[in-house]
């Protein structure tokens, strides 16, 4: 029972909002090297990158406002 209750407060503490965005960061960086590379659409893959610098700050402010 114990363990139970510890393991889900493990999860608690991994799955998080920042941590939610920067996984997703990480799994743009195929898709904006893919938009550049293969479709030689730099105008997408900088598009591509101003969503990741967005929830970059998304994930900064989100850290100032609850003091992590």
């Amino acid at each position: 029972m114990q363990s139970e209750v510890n393991q889900e407060e493990n999860l608690n503490r991994i799955i998080t909002v920042p941590n939610l965005l920067s996984f997703f960061r990480l799994c743009l960086i195929p898709v904006i090297i893919w938009s550049y590379c293969v479709k030689k659409n730099p105008l997408l893959a900088g598009e591509i990158l101003l969503l990741s610098v967005y929830s970059f700050s998304a994930c900064a402010s989100f850290n100032r406002n609850n003091g992590r």
